[in-house]
């Protein structure tokens, strides 16, 4: 339930700082920043689900 919801927190921030930037330029960042935190959270995350 935290990724689904954790998912659905992203969306709705990408959705907002999207029409904010130019959108190129914000799927470029969004990748970048995504890919870091995504990857991130998974350390925290996955330790977590197999115990």
């Amino acid at each position: 339930m935290a990724i689904h919801s954790y998912a659905i927190l992203v969306r709705i921030c990408l959705l907002e700082w999207g029409d904010r930037i130019g959108l190129g330029s914000y799927l470029a960042l969004v990748r970048r920043h995504l890919g870091q935190t995504i990857a991130r959270q998974l350390l925290i995350i996955q330790p977590a689900l197999s115990v």
